[in-house]
């Protein structure tokens, strides 16, 4: 089963960053993706570049979600600390 909230310990502060950053991350790639004039230097094949953006995606899901909860969302990495531990505290 998947844990999608934040690890037990991990302040709100930490999960905005992380969140903030990793999606940060994922929004240049996708840009750059879109963007940038690469054809001449490497391919023309469209899926070349989905399949970077699906790289892109799993790197950031693994480097933040173990942390976070892996929304790559920073409103709804912070919302999931709240509602976590309220959760956590009626238990």
């Amino acid at each position: 089963m998947a844990r999608l909230y934040p690890r037990p310990g991990v302040g709100i502060g930490k999960v905005f960053f992380m969140e903030m950053a990793g999606t940060a991350m994922f929004v240049l790639a996708v840009c750059l993706i879109k963007y940038s004039n690469t054809s001449r230097f490497i391919s023309t094949d469209p899926m070349l570049k989905v399949g970077f953006a699906i790289v892109m995606l799993g790197a950031v899901l693994f480097s933040v979600g173990g942390l976070t909860g892996g929304c790559i969302n920073p409103a709804v990495g912070v919302a999931q600390v709240f509602i976590a531990t309220q959760r956590l505290s009626a238990s």
